[in-house]
């Protein structure tokens, strides 16, 4: 464990490092193994050649005997990044073995020549099971090596780190028994323990047991602002943004949060995954994996505290398992947003872990590095501070609640705190930093009012019942219950910390009562100190029965421990299924808090985006009033038959909250699809000067501009979108002038063709743009011109419209439809008088043109009952 512990010591600083050198390093590293791979490819038969493409692509070519070749295959930068990766990984995997450093750097050569070896024969397996694919759809083996290859990149460092140095990690038996003689944690068979490492591995396997179940589930609301739509974290490229900027956390700028590792870890997973939520839950489980080997380690070395017993190991085992199976933690692995929880808790326990292994370190104050480094994810890192004030009070000094809170105590208490000034001062100045970046600490009781404050000890309650029994109601207990319980509380831990054997449990409970009040009714981070409390108390329990020579006991509460966590893992394989959408998480909020504003708002939102409009709007008549309540009953309207009536409530929504982003949007969307596009674009602007990193808004900006043919702020709207993602395919398409989709053939027609389609399903916005492609491939089709015109003004550009029938006249002015239209769209305008005009030709044109005589007649009673005209 010590050995593990330093090794992430190391690792952590030098990935950084590594992390920093690694897009300066892959371009010159990628042609030295597409050099090869090419060579390779020239030996095929038909041969074939690779070459480096835009944004460090692969494109592969068939080479024919004529002397051509043909464009075969290729493969976006993007995904190549990952390809590379373990360019990355490995360096820094290999500097943190904890070897000598001469051992270290012939370990890096090896390391890396193997790295260079295994890519190029990846690289050249990729296309040939590419090739092989296409010849053979349905063979497995081409299936399988293409899957390999895809994923080879992301795990090449590992296997070659573990194949390099598993000797490190699995010493031989002669040298295990030498640790052994030296180190008092092995003397408690804590290493080399066949039985103990078995239960690691059942608890491990169990564990996978309980979460196996949650890889599909979709995103939920909050995970949209932070990652669906957050254009920052989809290039690796603004990973020093992240250091600098707190807007690139979320699109919301009320939740513009300084979190830099929290937002690089979501650009790793989108890189991995391509927006897929499993790739992201992937990560969840393995960090609740690390927390939850950090935790058997901490706990079986405060339970050592009270009475050193080779059980404790196992009591440890069962207490960490328990955490990570709990029904109530099983929210915060289910919820990506609540990443921070995780990655604080982890924090805090790491802090522990080392300030526990290596006694020796402690003057160098370097086991507070997990704490620096988690605050950078979570300002909740930070509360290890009074957790370690605690620490000291209860196992280094040997003293009890009441011993602080007497007198006599009190100049012992200040030199402990004089003692832990170096860890507070480092937690202030966290803190004050934090805060000046823009962050934010997270929900505290300061923040509520209160009446909210009133009723979060009630919260803790619920969440204590439902840790220890996770069965029945989970509705929260009355108020006077919660008060109750933290008297309750108070005195346990100073009744628990006047008996060594039990002073453990109660530095589990002022844990969870630490961290209550600082995380609120997020509970993860507390559960810690609930488990703590449970495994010591069963411990020292078992201890007191051991000595009354009654074994029984053992496996009565082994027996009842095993229940407990089946039940667990039982009860939280149904909460992941609860998780699985939007519909199925708001529906148990709904059933569980029939009067929760919050639950009705949300699964109202989720009937409406299923087309159940009318339900929709049942739930949310039942909530308060609020602007976002007010947005979803919009919402619902417009996707009910009375879409029409959807203004009002979209205008007092914006009128309660005009700073709300997603709300300028979707009444955006709304005017689309009204035809009041100029309006559209208006609130899309609005919108994206709230919120600059979504990406929703700036796509629908850009293809409202492109619809109605405003170039300049089209290109202006795509080179800041570049600016943010230089990989951002529509702002590329765009900013070269062209367009985001593609014909089967690069012909006007083939543009003209999908154009109609989309016209004919009424996707106005679509329709122009494709238009506007087929005119700049021939410039003499007027029909083109016509539709693209059409398109404008159902979209309500009529400006454009006008200016598109012009075009069109201009190369076929004998057309009596155009000058009809012309018509139509001046009229519209107002402009009356020109509006005659062009009806007038229409009919010279082709006097049996029935509707051109009917707009002639009405607007020349427009014009006639003084309706404004043009000059």
């Amino acid at each position: 464990m010590r050995r593990i512990l330093r090794f992430a010591l190391v690792f952590l600083p030098a990935f950084v490092v590594c992390l920093w050198l690694y897009p300066r390093v892959q371009p010159v590293y990628q042609k030295a193994v597409v050099a090869v791979v090419d060579v390779g490819l020239h030996r095929l038969e038909p041969p074939m050649r690779i070459e480096i493409i835009e944004h460090g692509g692969w494109a592969t070519y068939t080479l024919h005997s004529d002397g051509t070749e043909s464009f075969y295959w290729s493969r976006p930068g993007e995904n190549l990044t990952l390809f590379f990766v373990g360019l990355a990984f490995l360096p820094a995997l290999l500097i943190a073995t904890p070897v000598s450093l001469r051992r270290r750097a012939g370990l890096l050569g090896v390391g890396l020549l193997l790295l260079y070896a295994l890519q190029v024969v990846a690289g050249l397996g990729l296309v040939l099971s590419i090739r092989c694919l296409a010849e053979d759809p349905g063979s497995m083996v081409c299936q399988w090596g293409k899957t390999v290859g895809n994923t080879f990149g992301q795990v090449a460092a590992f296997v070659i780190w573990g194949l390099l140095t598993w000797h490190v990690w699995l010493p031989r038996a002669e040298e295990s028994a030498e640790a052994t003689e030296s180190d008092p944690v092995a003397r408690g068979r804590w290493v080399g323990s066949p039985v103990f490492a078995t239960a690691c591995v059942v608890a491990t396997v169990v564990l996978g047991v309980a979460y196996s179940n949650h890889f599909m589930n979709d995103f939920h609301f909050d995970d949209a602002p932070i990652i669906i739509d957050n254009l920052s974290i989809r290039s690796l490229g603004n990973t020093g943004k992240f250091f600098t900027d707190p807007h690139t956390f979320s699109t919301r700028p009320e939740n513009a949060v300084y979190r830099p590792l929290l937002t690089l870890s979501h650009a790793l997973d989108w890189a991995a995954s391509d927006s897929r939520a499993r790739q992201f839950r992937r990560t969840q489980l393995a960090l609740l994996l690390a927390l939850g080997a950090a935790l058997v380690f901490l706990f079986k070395r405060l339970c050592d505290f009270g009475l050193g017993d080779p059980l404790n190991r196992y009591g440890a085992l069962a207490a960490a398992l328990l955490f990570c199976v709990s029904v109530a933690n099983a929210e915060t692995v289910n919820d990506i947003s609540a990443r921070a929880d995780l990655v604080a808790s982890l924090g805090i326990v790491v802090c522990f872990c080392i300030y526990l292994a290596w006694p020796d370190w402690r003057r160098t104050n370097l086991f507070l590095l997990p704490m620096l480094v988690g605050a950078l994810a979570s300002p909740l890192t930070l509360v290890f501070a009074p957790l370690f004030v605690v620490f000291a009070w209860f196992f280094e000094e040997d003293r009890s609640l009441s011993d602080a809170l007497l007198r006599p105590g009190w100049r012992q208490l200040g030199s402990v705190i004089g003692r832990c000034a170096p860890v507070l001062l480092a937690a202030l100045l966290l803190f004050v930093l934090l805060r000046w970046m823009g962050a934010a600490t997270g929900a505290s009781v300061a923040d509520h009012g209160w009446s909210e404050t009133i009723q979060q000890p009630a919260a803790w309650l619920r969440h204590v019942r439902l840790f220890v029994l996770p069965v029945g109601s989970s509705s929260t207990p009355p108020v006077f219950a919660g008060l109750t319980f933290v008297v309750v509380l108070l005195v346990a831990i100073g009744w628990f910390s006047r008996v060594r054997d039990l002073r453990p449990a109660a530095f589990g409970l002022a844990w969870f009562a630490i961290t209550s009040l600082a995380v609120g009714d997020r509970m993860f981070l507390p559960s810690v100190g609930l488990t703590l409390a449970l495994a010591s108390l069963a411990g020292a329990g078992l201890r007191r029965r051991h000595d009354k020579k009654m074994p029984a006991v053992r496996w009565t509460v082994a027996g009842l421990a095993i229940a407990l966590v089946t039940m667990h893992v039982v009860a939280t394989r149904e909460r992941n299924r609860v998780w699985r959408d939007d519909e199925t998480l708001w529906a148990d909020v709904v059933r569980q808090e029939h009067d929760d504003d919050r639950g009705l708002m949300n699964y109202g939102r989720a009937l409406a985006a299923h087309g159940r409009a009318d339900e929709a709007l049942e739930y949310l008549g039942r909530a308060t009033p609020s602007p976002a309540v007010e947005l979803e009953l919009a919402l619902a309207i417009s996707a009910s038959s009375r879409t029409a009536d959807a203004e009002e409530p979209f205008r007092r929504a914006l009128q309660l909250n005009s700073r709300d982003a997603r709300g300028h949007a979707v009444f955006a969307r709304w005017l689309t699809a009204r035809g009041r596009g100029p309006e559209a674009v208006e609130h899309l602007v609005t919108a994206l000067e709230i919120s600059p990193t979504s990406a929703d808004l700036r796509w629908s900006l850009m293809n409202l501009h492109a619809a109605s043919g405003n170039e300049a702020a089209l290109a202006t709207v795509a080179n800041a979108t570049l600016a943010i993602l230089a990989t951002d395919n529509l702002a590329r398409a765009y900013a070269s002038g062209r367009i985001p989709l593609w014909a089967t053939t690069e012909t006007a027609d083939a543009y003209a063709s999908m154009a109609r389609e989309e016209l004919e399903a009424r996707r106005w916005v679509d329709a122009a743009v494709i238009y506007r492609q087929a005119i700049s491939l021939d410039p003499t089709a007027t029909q083109s011109r016509a539709n693209l015109a059409w398109s404008r003004m159902q979209l309500g550009f009529l400006e454009g419209a006008v200016d598109s029938y012009r075009n069109g006249l201009e190369i076929d002015p004998t057309s009596a439809p155009t000058w009809n239209d012309l018509g139509w769209a001046l009229a519209r305008l107002e402009r009356f008088d020109a509006a005659i005009e062009c009806f007038e030709k229409a009919v010279e044109l082709d006097p049996t043109f029935s509707l051109a005589r009917s707009n002639l007649a009405w607007a020349r009673q427009q014009s006639a009952s003084g309706a404004p005209s043009s000059p």
